[in-house]
């Protein structure tokens, strides 16, 4: 069974990564403690874990990005049906997804994507 647990992203990023102008990997990117305790858990556990970005789909464990400032609210209609669409054929080689969510306040393009996607 290939299951995936994702939680979505976060404004706390590195920023001697965006001043680099470096690609790096989700962990050295984001500095969120929500997402550094998420991550923690999922490397203890062994799993497979990503993270909901509004500009990456999802970004995942072993793959390298720059820094980025996309805030939910900005997505158009348009661009946040783009990213369903992304975010289903990222998650479409898993069968079961675990989204973790602390608080039940989840921006309303979040909650889109969770409603109307495998999330």
């Amino acid at each position: 069974m290939n299951n995936i647990f994702i939680t979505y992203c976060s404004w706390q990023k590195d920023e001697a990564i965006r001043d680099a102008k470096a690609k790096v990997s989700v962990d050295q990117l984001y500095t969120s403690p929500r997402i550094i305790q998420f991550i923690e858990k999922c490397q203890a556990e062994k799993v497979i874990w990503g993270i909901l970005s509004d500009k990456h789909g999802i970004c995942f464990e072993k793959q390298e990005y720059e820094w980025y400032d996309l805030h939910p609210g900005s997505l158009t209609a348009d661009e946040i049906e783009q990213l369903k669409v992304k975010v289903v054929q990222q998650l479409a080689c898993f069968s079961k997804i675990y989204f973790y969510a602390p608080t039940v306040d989840l921006h309303p393009v979040y909650q889109k994507i969770i409603d109307e996607t495998p999330l």
